[in-house]
C-alpha cells in the first residue's frame, strides 16, 4: 500500500489500529462538529428537501457517527481479531445501511 514507507515499514496491526482510530475520530467529528455544534449544517442541502426528510437525514448521519465511534474505539475490546479488510467492509456497510434506510423512507 501507499502508506508503507521503506524506511519505516508499518505492520498489519499498525495499519489496523490506524484505520480503527481514523474511523473513531471520523465518528467524533460527525457527532460533535455536525450533530451537536452544527458547524457545517448550513452547507447541507436541507433547503431541497422537506423539514422531516432533513431531520431524518441528520439523524441517520449522527447514527453513522455513533457507530463509527463505537467501532473505532470500542470494537477492539469485543473482537480484537478483526482484520483491516473486515473493518473496511464494516465501515462501507454502515454507511450504505443508512443510505438504504433513507432511500426506503423517501420511497425512491
Amino acid at each position: 500500500p501507499s502508506q508503507l514507507n521503506n524506511n519505516n515499514p508499518k505492520t498489519d496491526s499498525y495499519m489496523l489500529e490506524l484505520y480503527r482510530a481514523c474511523i473513531g475520530w471520523c465518528g467524533i467529528y460527525i457527532v460533535c462538529a455536525n450533530a451537536i455544534v452544527k458547524a457545517q449544517v448550513e452547507f447541507f442541502p436541507f433547503d431541497k428537501v422537506s423539514k422531516e426528510s432533513g431531520m431524518m437525514a441528520m439523524a441517520s448521519y449522527t447514527i453513522t457517527g455513533v457507530k463509527a465511534m463505537e467501532w473505532g474505539f470500542l470494537t477492539e475490546e469485543r473482537d480484537p481479531h478483526f482484520t483491516l479488510p473486515e473493518l473496511k467492509t464494516w465501515f462501507r456497510r454502515a454507511i450504505m445501511e443508512q443510505f438504504d434506510f433513507l432511500l426506503e423512507q423517501s420511497g425512491a
